[in-house]
């Protein structure tokens, strides 16, 4: 295990090499070098120290609907918020 990849997986369930197109409706798309499915908002912090301090490319995607990927692989980080926001709740104005 690479150390990049052992340092996300601290924070949240971590893939490497993903084929986006498993992740986008329109199922198209190349591979992620990660994946990360962070659940807590302290998992999120943590996700984007280790890109800072790694000086990764990142993108954020939800349930993947109406997302267009290049079939080029990208070298970076992609953080999927689908399981997080499963858990959050909002409640009127608060």
């Amino acid at each position: 295990m690479d150390k990049i990849l052992e340092r996300l997986s601290h924070y949240a369930v971590t893939e490497a090499d993903k084929p986006l197109r498993t992740m986008t409706t329109l199922r198209i798309g190349g591979n992620a070098k990660y994946v990360v499915y962070p659940e807590t908002y302290v998992a999120i912090d943590g996700i984007f120290r280790v890109i800072e301090e790694n000086q990764l490319a990142f993108k954020v995607i939800g349930k993947g609907s109406d997302l267009l990927c290049s079939d080029d692989e990208f070298e970076g980080v992609v953080i999927c918020l689908d399981r997080f926001f499963n858990h959050q709740y909002f409640d009127g104005n608060d």
